[in-house]
């Protein structure tokens, strides 16, 4: 039998629970207890000075030996008890503003993501990060308290965009205590110039239900249940920032699509899209639809294929206050047949200049690929006689060309590249883009996942203008 009063932890007041739990991880691998121990000796002073209560530190605590047995083989656990140390030292009472402490994020996520712990991990160097941004936030907030425009994204400072993120989290997690987080940062290089680089962060809030908030730059997202939550005078800060979505866990938020989906909307808030009509291609539950029309585009119109999901996505865009056909238009039609789709745009009103939008990548397990979209750029021109000003295409991983239905037809037919299999399916793309007429602004490269495999290794997305 362990006896806990040995590994300064009894202090803390385990629950039985906890208790029953580390005992289990020491009697199944026996030489953790005594890494635990040589360890933990550098750990409890730190922790003691975070000023945190005994609950939360017995949550922190039961969360690092539980975790312990689900790490890889480490032949130095130095360096991961040197990151916590780090991690701990820059935790105090309300940087993370969770009701049982701001180290239960922490405990939460290393329970969920054992694989993120080992020594070439940088996840503490991000959940330091979250913690930092929170921690630096004042108490009061810089913002103008007057009503924020409903319709349209309010630009807020770093340090007001974390607090208020900050704030919300405080009140989603006194309804969800289990949540963990998964940081992310999407890095903005404007093209030829790699001193021109921005940083747009993103933080994904989940539990054993799926995801339940995101945190995107300056933009929040929520599940529809938070709607009414949410205290009115904190949405009402920046309500054109806040979008609410009845299965946040079945959006494009969810599993793999959610990476390169966050990656997506990083490049929208580095563009222009002011007084300009959105085709989103592939809009899906109409998420990236409704964050083009807060960031100023006249009005967007999303295509897909699944007449469910235009549905959905039209009941989104509703309960989020968006007037249908005049904000956003939604309509079912297959991509693969530009007849219905030119159909819809002339709907939306007298000539404007054109954004296309799409996340559809180069992927084996789709019809079409990005060039599916990017052949409507002189179909547009030819046929509405429109001026297409710019592109945003992303959902790309590190993946070779995978042509869909009809693309490699259009290449041919405008004397454009042909398909080499072989190559990146984003240079591929930007080279047959240029050949339109385009530059290339900028490109978006989020960091890779980590213990990633295959396919989701790395999201990346590019805007180009014409000339």
């Amino acid at each position: 039998m362990i006896e806990f009063r040995d590994l300064a932890i009894g202090q803390y007041h385990l629950t039985q629970e906890q208790l029953g739990a580390c005992q289990a991880v020491f009697e199944k691998t026996p030489r953790l207890e005594s890494i635990y121990r040589r360890n933990f000796n550098r750990l409890n002073p730190d922790l003691d000075r975070t000023g945190l209560d005994a609950g939360a530190k017995a949550l922190f605590l039961s969360g690092l030996i539980t975790s312990m047995v689900d790490l890889p083989e480490l032949t130095d656990y130095d360096p991961f008890f040197n990151r916590m140390q780090t991690v701990i030292r820059g935790f105090h009472p309300g940087s993370l503003a969770l009701d049982s402490g701001p180290l239960k994020l922490l405990a939460n996520s290393m329970n969920t993501h054992p694989e993120s712990l080992d020594k070439d991990s940088n996840y503490f160097d991000k959940i330091m990060r979250v913690s930092r941004d929170y921690a630096n936030t004042p108490d009061q907030s810089s913002l103008d308290f007057r009503p924020g425009v409903r319709n349209r994204v309010q630009r807020l400072a770093k340090e007001d965009s974390s607090w208020l993120s900050r704030r919300v989290l405080q009140e989603v997690a006194l309804d969800l205590p289990d949540l963990t987080v998964s940081p992310r940062t999407s890095l903005i290089t404007l093209d030829g110039c790699d001193l021109s680089k921005m940083e747009v962060a993103s933080e994904v809030f989940h539990n054993k239900d799926g995801v339940q908030y995101v945190r995107v730059g300056e933009l929040f997202f929520l599940n529809s249940g938070f709607k009414y939550r949410l205290p009115k005078d904190l949405i009402d800060v920046a309500p054109g920032n806040f979008i609410f979505l009845p299965e946040l866990h079945h959006s494009e938020f969810a599993g793999r699509l959610g990476y390169y989906t966050q990656n997506m909307i990083a490049s929208m808030l580095s563009m222009d899209l002011e007084d300009r009509y959105l085709l989103d291609c592939g809009t899906g539950t109409g998420l990236l639809a409704m964050v083009g029309s807060r960031l100023g585009a006249s009005n967007v119109l999303g295509i897909d294929y699944n007449l469910e999901d235009v549905e959905i996505a039209s009941a989104n865009a509703f309960a989020n206050g968006f007037k249908l056909e005049r904000d956003l238009t939604f309509l079912h039609a297959n991509l693969c047949r530009s007849g219905r789709v030119l159909e819809g745009l002339e709907l939306l009103g007298p000539e404007k200049p054109m954004t296309i939008l799409s996340n559809i990548g180069s992927w084996n397990d789709y019809k079409i690929s990005n060039l599916t979209p990017i052949s409507y750029i002189p179909k547009i021109t030819q046929i509405l006689g429109w001026s297409v000003k710019s592109v945003l295409l992303g959902g790309y991983s590190h993946t070779e060309m995978t042509p869909g239905y009809g693309e490699e037809e259009f290449l041919v037919n405008f004397n454009l590249p042909p398909v080499d299999i072989s190559e990146d399916a984003m240079k591929f793309d930007i080279r047959v883009i240029r050949q339109l007429g385009f530059n290339l602004d900028f490109k978006s490269v989020s960091e890779p996942l980590p213990q990633s495999r295959g396919l989701a290794h790395q999201a990346r997305s590019f805007v180009a203008s014409q000339k």
